[in-house]
């Protein structure tokens, strides 16, 4: 249940239908199209069921005219009178190089074992987080109600327990979920863990409220209880040099973010964040993935793909979040106002969200595990380092082939690959029409025949999903 499903099957379908496809297309011209056909195949041999085609290719070349066989192949140019017969390691080639991938690609998707209540204290135990989210995902806790006072408490309650000071910023919004026209307060919790020699501070933010419907043990629980458990795993190593900075906001269901905007716009530490990492939950389970990142990318993603020992991201998603105008998190408040940073969130088993079911049994202790592994990479990664980090002025290509390697490159390079790409297929129809005796229609099919058997893997993959 680690794997994300409509980037794999897609992906590896249509790898499996890629050699297929080659397969098939280096077997003798007649495609094998009938089981009287491939039963003749193997009783003539190829290269002789190859001869006889190529008669007959010439008979239509000479407008018809009888001329028999003998005849036929003298006047066929030695060079032309190679076998096309694959090789017998063909087949076996093309499938041993698509397991290999399925392999690589899956093991990408496999998150990290959960660790236990006995993990050293300067680590991350998704057991210890656990703990947090059975206490915080007791009932629905929206914004404005008295069960989200009572989540309130629980987390300054944590927080001054770590020997921290717990600041609650209090914002009066529109009562969206209450009757129109009145107001409510909004209540962020900030608390702030001092570094030994900041520049600015690392901001960790994820909201504790929840739409009305929901315990919300995923959506957001869990990011509440990873930060926690990121604060009391930092405070027991050693003090990075940069400020973390704990943000839980309320108010984030409503599309206005309430209680990341009023953070925003009205309290002073937004001003010292150099740079922010938000925690989500669309499901139940699956890969800690980066979902957005702002822009330009390479510079911090490359940083945190180093640090990271389980990095799980992909630039299409990040692409596509972009393409969308953003998810619409809290992260967004923050991408807005140009502070540099990472989102992450989990999206398999997203039919829960936002539903009753959305309840502490349904939650994946790996996932807990990646989301945690992966804010104390962050920290690491940009804890003893000036903040804002430096950035390139190039967007980034990347993706995870493997838990333990990822490949990430400019956006340019994807484009002059993407135009190799295109000039060796043209090179490759080009010399098929010319030594195969192929024809630009039967180029054109063998296209028309990949885009459907794309569109049929990711439609195979959507209902995986489903």
């Amino acid at each position: 249940d680690q794997v994300s499903p409509i980037g794999m099957l897609h992906v590896y379908g249509h790898l499996i239908l890629l050699v297929g496809q080659h397969v098939w297309w280096r077997l003798p011209r007649q495609r094998i199209r009938t089981l009287g056909s491939f039963v003749l195949w193997c009783e003539r041999g190829a290269p002789s069921y190859v001869e006889a085609e190529r008669d007959t290719r010439l008979h239509r070349r000479h407008g018809g005219s009888t001329m028999n066989q003998s005849t036929l192949l003298d006047r066929t140019p030695p060079t032309q009178m190679r076998s096309t017969r694959p090789s017998p390691a063909t087949p076996w080639i093309g499938l041993g190089l698509v397991v290999i991938l399925v392999v690589a690609g899956f093991s990408s998707m496999m998150r990290p074992v959960a660790r236990g209540a006995d993990t050293p204290l300067a680590e991350f135990s998704a057991a210890r987080a656990g703990t947090h989210v059975e206490r915080i995902a007791a009932e629905p806790h929206p914004m404005g109600s008295s069960a989200l006072r009572l989540v309130e408490a629980y987390i300054t309650g944590q927080l001054v327990g770590m020997g921290l000071e717990p600041e609650v910023q209090p914002v009066e919004v529109p009562d969206y979920f209450g009757s129109p026209g009145e107001t409510t307060a909004v209540r962020n919790i900030i608390a702030v863990i001092p570094g030994s020699s900041p520049s600015q501070a690392i901001a960790l933010v994820a909201h504790y409220d929840t739409h009305p419907s929901t315990p919300g043990a995923n959506d957001n629980s869990v990011g509440v209880a990873v930060l926690l458990e990121a604060a009391r795993a930092t405070l027991s190593g050693q003090r990075p040099m940069n400020d973390i900075l704990l943000l839980f906001t309320d108010g984030e269901e409503p599309n206005p973010r309430y209680g990341a905007t009023g953070f925003a716009r009205f309290h002073p530490a937004f001003e010292q964040i150099g740079l922010v990492v938000n925690l989500e939950a669309v499901g139940s389970s699956g890969p800690s993935l980066l979902v957005e990142s702002s822009r330009p990318e390479l510079g911090i993603v490359d940083r945190y793909r180093a640090t990271a020992a389980d990095s799980a991201g992909f630039s299409f998603l990040t692409e596509t979040v972009d393409l969308f105008g953003g998810v619409g998190t809290d992260f967004d408040v923050f991408k807005d106002e140009g502070i540099p940073g990472l989102s992450f969130a989990y999206l398999r088993g997203s039919p829960i969200y936002h539903t009753s079911r959305d309840v502490p049994a349904s939650v994946s202790a790996k996932s807990v595990q990646h989301h945690g592994d992966n804010v104390m990479s962050v920290i690491r990664a940009f804890g003893d380092v000036e903040l804002p980090p430096s950035t390139t002025v190039s967007d980034a290509v990347f993706f995870a082939l493997t838990p333990f390697l990822s490949v990430a490159y400019p956006s340019f390079v994807a484009a002059a690959l993407a135009v190799l790409a295109v000039g060796a297929f043209g090179v490759l129809a080009w010399r098929r029409v010319k030594t195969e005796r192929d024809s630009i229609a039967a180029i054109g099919r063998g296209a028309l025949v990949m885009g459907a058997g794309s569109m049929a893997a990711a439609l195979a993959a959507f209902a995986a999903w489903w």
